[in-house]
Parts: C-alpha cells; sequence; structure tokens
C-alpha cells in the first residue's frame, strides 16, 4: 500500500512511519504542510494527515487532495 503521512511532531512521524514500514507499505513521511502539499504529483492508497501542521493545515491539504484525485 501506497501510504502519504503528515505529521510535524518529528518522533510520531517516525514511530508511524517505521511501524508501517514493518507491515510492508510504502510510506512518504512529511513533517510540513506546504512540503507535503509540493509532493502530491501522485495518488495515495491512503493518507494520514495530522491537522495543526505548518504552513498549511491538514484540512486545507484535504481539499488539494480531492481536487488531484478527481483529474
Amino acid at each position: 500500500m501506497k501510504i502519504f503521512l503528515l505529521e510535524d511532531d518529528y518522533s510520531l512521524n517516525t514511530a508511524i512511519k517505521e511501524s508501517l514500514e514493518l507491515e510492508n507499505h510504502n510510506v512518504e513521511s512529511f513533517y510540513d504542510g506546504l512540503q507535503a502539499l509540493d509532493s502530491l504529483s501522485s495518488l495515495y492508497d491512503l493518507y494520514i494527515l495530522d491537522i495543526n501542521t505548518p504552513t498549511l493545515e491538514g484540512i486545507s491539504l484535504i481539499e488539494s487532495i480531492k481536487r488531484i484525485s478527481k483529474k
């Protein structure tokens, strides 16, 4: 499964990513909302988003994901 992870807490991001990778999932992780948005070039099977992140919040990112997925 291809997973998109946005979590600004470094320790939590690392723990989630490592746990999912142990289950053989491909995880792309980000700490900053704007950086995550810039990397949205393809669709993922699962999005895990923190709501309160620097520069762009998870809720705003959801709107961008919806627009990209409709293309």
